[in-house]
């Protein structure tokens, strides 16, 4: 599927969606965390739970079955729907941020689908029917952050450049889904069980809660990064750890993470 001319959110547009399903095969749908924990609690699942089960390629992407169905779908239709990622609120349209916000982009139809394309409408309008502002602000937010940790392994590697190999190639293996490696900061459930217990906390009531507290613990992850060798602190396994969580996150968004670190090192 090609992409055609940018749109924004006044263009004329409109799609009617026969449900016959040809988007629900052969496709590549990654998650972020936000995405991820909602699917998680539509099959009454914790998210480890949901990564064995559901996810391939690193532990972000749907699962397909052999004859290419997505693993979500059902004989009615999509099992989540109320849940379903952002890639499928949008679709046929494509969201992805650039330099100065959002791009819009149409793809070329399925030969095989019998959804009509029309006029009736604006992008916006089509947006809001599907209900993708809560998923845009978590692409945005898991967006910035990728990069923001690209630059602070950047800076590390500048510290000590031996690691600047092991980080870069951790990064590309998850941004390119070369590795079966489940990058463990993807895990909410488990990374916030794991937080609450060491502080002795109560686990997060609502999903808005826990993912702020996932949120804190990468972001109490990223100081020990942040500390240099005369800090005393061994970050060597937390490095990995947000490589391999950078590199997803970048996935997820598409931010470009492996650019943007190898930049910062040889700025």
């Amino acid at each position: 599927m090609g992409d055609l001319p940018q749109l924004d959110r006044d263009s004329q547009f409109s799609y009617a969606c026969n449900r016959c399903m040809s988007c629900c095969h052969d496709a590549h749908i990654s998650l972020d965390p936000y995405e991820l924990l909602r699917l998680s609690r539509n099959r009454n699942l914790t998210t480890t739970e949901f990564i064995a089960r559901y996810l391939t390629e690193g532990g972000i992407v749907l699962r397909n079955r052999q004859d290419t169905s997505c693993v979500m779908l059902g004989a009615d239709g999509c099992t989540v729907y109320s849940d379903r990622p952002q890639i499928c609120r949008t679709y046929p349209l494509a969201r992805r941020r650039g330099s100065d916000g959002e791009i819009i982009l149409r793809y070329s139809g399925l030969t095989v689908s019998t959804g009509v394309y029309g006029r009736q409408g604006t992008v916006s309008d089509f947006l809001k029917a599907h209900e993708v502002e809560d998923f845009f602000a978590a692409s945005d937010r898991y967006f910035d952050l990728a990069l923001r940790i690209a630059a602070i392994l950047a800076a590390a590697a500048q510290r000590e450049p031996f690691r600047f190999a092991t980080l870069r190639d951790i990064i590309e293996a998850h941004c390119q889904f070369h590795t079966a490696a489940i990058p463990s900061l993807i895990d909410v459930d488990r990374v916030v069980s794991d937080y609450c217990r060491e502080r002795q906390l109560e686990f997060p009531a609502n999903l808005a809660e826990e993912l702020a507290l996932h949120m804190q613990a990468v972001e109490e992850r990223l100081a020990i990064i942040s500390a240099t060798p005369a800090d005393g602190v061994d970050a060597s396994d937390a490095l990995d750890e947000m490589a391999a969580f950078a590199g997803a996150l970048g996935a997820a968004t598409k931010a470009r993470v492996l650019l943007a670190f190898v930049d910062a090192v040889f700025r």
